[in-house]
Parts: C-alpha cells; structure tokens; sequence
C-alpha cells in the first residue's frame, strides 16, 4: 500500500493497525509513505488557529496504551510534547502545539516503516502521478524529489492524503447561477491567506480592510470562522 502524504490522515491507519492488534501484519504486508515535508502533522504545522478538538481527544490513544499491540508508541507518554499538549487537554489547544504533538508521533511511526524490511519512507519528495495499470493489477506511483530526480513505486494499493489547494479560477466563480465573483475578483483572496503562516493576504486588501473596517466572508464551514475570529 502506497499512501501519498504524511499527515494525520496516514499516520491515523498505523495507529488504528496497532489498537487492533494488527500491527505487525500491516506492516508485513508492505507499506510505503511518501511526504515532502514533516511526518505527522500535515498542514497544520502553519495554522494560525486553534483547534476544534479539546486537546485530551488528541491524547486519547496514548491513554489506551495498555491495550496496544506492543510498545512501539510508549515512549510517546513521556515526550515533552505530550505533556505540553496535556497541559491543553481541557481546552481548545494552538494548532501549533498538536503540531509538536503530531510530529513526534510522526517520527515513530517513521521508526516502525523504516525498521521494517517491507516497508520504505520518501521524505522530501512529492507525489507527482498515480497510474492504474491495465487489467487492474496495481499502480504506478510517481514522485518528484527535491533535486529533480523522478521516483516510481508500484503499488497494489494506493491512499491519496495530500492535503488541498484552491480550486484555480476560485476568485471569479459563480456561487449560485447568476451570482458571480468575477466583477469583485481584485478584492477576493482565499481564506487561506489568513490561516496558513506561510501564505500573506495581499497588502492592498489589508489596506483596504484597515481602511474601511468591512469584509464578506464567503462560505459557513470551519475555515470561515476561523477566518472571521483572525479578523
């Protein structure tokens, strides 16, 4: 099983295998994870915003060690970053501090992948193409490495966990038949721009916003409120 990324969403089936007792044969029946960055927490390393989850729900495994396939995850209890997400565990805790969290939870199951003769990890390298192979006898699995180099893997099964971007053409699209953004596509920036750290609203419409006091927040979802308490 070829799983393209390395965020929660891939290290949440390790996790599971091994609360199941079932860690050994996950990773005996061969496991490769591909990720550009960091293992464990994804995108919301760069999060402005706290999270919607109390921190003890992030904890929730840890507490349940005893009934774990192994110890491959027990030295997670004494992690100075456990126990600075436990201080959270009442409360809405900085992404930023599950991030810690999640990326030492990422370096064991690093650890696991990588002790494992069937199991491989590609860091700094990104998913390019995925290709079904005639007849349905697997895919082709193609990454691009940070030197340019391209990397093909064949895989029975493949697991697509890379995050998302903005749809292009997203500042000019029809919201509702007849209603348009298109006429207004100087002002929009995605919300993005606000709760990713490595993203910047344009300069102009932090001006304006500063200026005029005003905003329209286009969407309901997690990512809107977010944006509205940023604000």
């Amino acid at each position: 099983m070829a799983f393209c990324g390395g965020g929660p969403a891939v290290i949440g089936p390790v996790i599971a295998a091994a609360r199941r007792g079932q860690l050994q044969e996950f990773l005996d029946s061969g496991i490769l994870l591909v990720e550009p960055d960091l293992v464990g927490p994804g995108g919301i390393a760069h999060y402005r915003i706290p999270a919607n989850s109390l921190g003890g729900a992030f904890l929730e495994f840890l507490d349940a060690l005893d009934a774990f396939d192994g110890d491959a995850f027990l030295p997670l209890r004494d992690a100075e970053e456990t126990h600075e997400l436990r201080r959270h565990a009442d409360e809405y805790p900085p992404l930023s501090v599950v991030a810690a969290f999640l990326r030492r939870v990422g370096d064991r199951v690093v650890a696991l992948l990588a002790g494992h003769p069937r199991c491989r990890v590609v860091t700094r390298a990104s998913v390019h193409r995925v290709t079904l192979r005639e007849g349905g006898d697997g895919a082709v699995v193609t990454a691009l490495a940070e030197d340019g180099s391209s990397l093909e893997f064949l895989a029975d099964r493949v697991v697509l966990a890379m995050g998302g971007t903005p749809l292009p053409g997203y500042a000019t699209q029809e919201l509702t038949p007849g209603l348009s953004l298109g006429a207004y596509a100087d002002k929009v920036c995605h919300s993005e721009s606000l709760v990713d750290r490595r993203k910047d609203m344009p300069a102009r419409l932090v001006d304006a916003v500063a200026r005029d006091g005003r905003v329209v927040i286009v969407g309901g979802a997690h990512s809107a409120w977010s944006v509205a308490g940023l604000l």
